[in-house]
């Protein structure tokens, strides 16, 4: 409760309010090249104590395969998100940062498997719609990304509302 409270106190405050989970790219760029590194080393002490045959260098190519698969993919979509005001700060692992409004954000998902969050994030850039992964433990963070973000909009569209213009009137 106390940090639903901290969270729409930064909203309304137009105070920066990071939806992803401290240092998500570094770990994020860690944990893809350790995977790598397991199965490289995985597959040469396969080869190594059972010899080159056809099933392990089958087996060793499926595992590098998938490994790096995953990481292109992580490589793409996930990305570090930060919400400031009514804007959303996007970063990822390579390419460069960039901010959008809160109002083209089209879709938030959150998907719960084994403690890890999944969270899916659609924008409306330019005319194109762009996608973004967050992940992270349940317990990492104290509110889910989905919900920040959606209370984000709910204020954001609030505020909005509220800046109507004065009614003209004639002399």
């Amino acid at each position: 409760m106390q940090a639903k409270k901290h969270l729409l106190y930064r909203l309304l405050n137009r105070k920066r309010v990071g939806v992803s989970p401290k240092n998500y790219l570094k770990k994020l760029r860690f944990i893809s090249l350790f995977f790598l590194f397991v199965v490289i080393s995985l597959s040469v002490i396969n080869a190594y104590i059972n010899g080159l045959t056809y099933l392990g260098i089958l087996t060793s190519g499926a595992a590098l395969i998938l490994v790096l698969g995953a990481g292109c993919y992580f490589q793409c979509y996930a990305k570090s998100t930060a919400v400031k005001g009514d804007n959303l700060i996007i970063n990822s692992l390579s390419n460069p940062s960039c901010v959008t409004s809160l109002r083209s954000v089209r879709n938030v998902r959150t998907k719960s498997f084994l403690g890890i969050q999944w969270t899916n994030l659609n924008y409306n850039l330019d005319g194109i719609t762009k996608k973004v992964v967050i992940l992270n433990r349940a317990t990492s963070v104290t509110v889910p990304p989905e919900m920040a973000i959606k209370k984000a909009i709910r204020l954001s569209k609030k505020q909005k509302a509220n800046h109507k213009p004065d009614p003209v009137t004639v002399n």
